[in-house]
């Protein structure tokens, strides 16, 4: 029996013109700014623009199986709407239908219609789920990103950033290209176009190319939470923060034109392990380990003298790609999760959008400088977080981990994370009147797993 051809439709108001929505779509980044946190996808090719017979390829999954999905421009008329279809994947059609319709000359509605036949009976109800998710998420990040770069109106900037593949660093590039920035990786590896090649254990980095660059986002580190803290990793740790800024700050001191300002990371884990205390920028540092490589770290970032230092201390980023939150879905998923130690233990904690909006903001307002707490203004216990995610994925919440599994399994980094009290304040952030988009746990634990009902 032949499958019904089903149809979905989504339409929202953008902030901009319809003209402007239609380019912000023919950004070669677009598609990946879309993309929800939770689908794991891959660009395996991708032809420039949306014109007729473009083609992307995609390795992407239902579940844990992959399969390969290649999507061909059709249909365009240039700012008003282009469409793609499916030409090989899991559906048996797919065709979809992107418009932008004018309500005036500062804004627009954006129409999704998707035309789809799925392959197996039993689909039809995920796929319809998934795709309800898939386009409430995009039209809600795409008015915020629209609504953000309006509201600081700015020239196209060249911003070189260090770390730009990892989990803050690619979606902070996506967003700045997206908005018409130009983005140079300082990479460690061969450069290619929009590169710059930096080597900290030899203290080179090809200055040259970070002349005239309008600002540096130094975000590369050493991931602190993939292994236990052996004496070499810790090194690692704080080799990778305190001399690669150093081998940083060094060649921006020595530019004939350099940049405006310096964004450059540090962490919560400033403030030390505390028991609930609430701290402020003006907080001093903790004596443990990682408390005293951010002090470093910091201090080599002031280290930078032609231009403005802002050292943003972020807390726990929240997104399904990476971090503490994919950590943690698995045992919730499987209806197995629940507090880690006491549950008493604050927890600081930002998502990755507001995370990348709040920098965006710093690197416009010159005004801003120094540590900046970057975690959002309701922080939660570690109790609070797990009830909070049980009941976004409508799982029980009911195994805790005890503090000395905690200990037993991960040692020292466990004490430093995630049975460390820290509850720091954004008090500069909120001075300066700049909002988050996702001030509460669960509005932003339901946009980051597409929970939208």
């Amino acid at each position: 029996m032949r499958k019904k051809i089903k149809k979905f439709i989504k339409k929202s108001q953008m902030p901009v013109s319809a003209e402007r929505l239609f380019e912000w779509h023919e950004n070669p980044c677009a598609l990946e700014r879309l993309t929800p946190p939770w689908n794991r996808v891959k660009v395996i090719r991708k032809d420039e623009g949306i014109k007729p017979e473009s083609e992307v390829h995609l390795k992407t999954y239902f579940g844990p199986i992959p399969f390969n999905w290649v999507a061909r421009h059709k249909k365009y008329q240039a700012g008003k709407e282009f469409s793609d279809i499916q030409v090989s994947g899991p559906f048996a059609k797919w065709e979809h239908h992107h418009r932008m319709f004018p309500k005036n000359k500062d804004e627009s509605f954006l129409e999704d219609e998707i035309e789809y036949q799925v392959r197996f009976g039993l689909a039809s109800r995920i796929a319809k789920r998934a795709i309800e998710q898939l386009f409430h998420y995009r039209h809600t990040l795409l008015r915020c990103d629209l609504e953000l770069q309006n509201s600081i109106p700015t020239k196209p900037l060249t911003i070189a950033i260090t770390g730009s593949s990892g989990l803050v660093g690619s979606e902070l590039s996506s967003f700045l290209r997206s908005a018409g920035h130009r983005v140079l990786s300082i990479v460690r590896k061969e450069p290619k176009k929009d590169e710059i090649h930096w080597d900290i254990n030899s203290g080179k980095i090809e200055n040259e190319k970070l002349e005239g660059v309008d600002g540096v986002i130094h975000l590369s580190g050493e991931n602190i939470g993939s292994k236990r803290w052996t004496n070499t990793k810790k090194k690692r740790i704080e080799d990778s923060r305190v001399r690669g800024t150093s081998v940083l700050v060094q060649a921006l001191n020595s530019l004939k034109s350099p940049p405006k300002v310096l964004i450059s990371a540090s962490g919560v884990g400033y403030y030390g392990i505390k028991s609930n205390v609430i701290a402020n920028e003006a907080a001093e540092p903790g004596k443990d380990f990682l408390a005293q490589v951010c002090k470093k770290w910091e201090a080599e970032a002031r280290g930078f003298k032609k231009g403005r230092v802002v050292t943003p201390r972020f807390g726990v980023v929240l997104t399904p790609k990476g971090g503490a939150l994919k950590k943690m879905l698995p045992p919730f998923k499987m209806g197995l999760g629940g507090r880690i130690g006491s549950g008493n233990q604050l927890m600081s904690w930002v998502s990755i959008d507001d995370l990348v909006y709040q920098l965006y903001r710093i690197l416009l307002t010159p005004s801003i400088e120094g540590p900046v707490n970057l975690c959002a203004p309701q922080m939660v216990t570690n109790l609070e977080f797990s009830k909070t995610l049980a009941l976004v994925l409508h799982r029980p919440c009911l195994f805790p981990v005890s503090a000395f599994m905690a200990k037993l399994l991960f040692g020292e980094m466990a004490e430093a994370t995630i049975l460390s009290s820290i509850g720091a304040k954004p008090t500069k952030v909120e001075e300066a009147g700049l909002p988050f988009y996702y001030p509460d746990l669960l509005s932003a634990l339901k946009h980051l797993l597409g929970k939208s009902r």
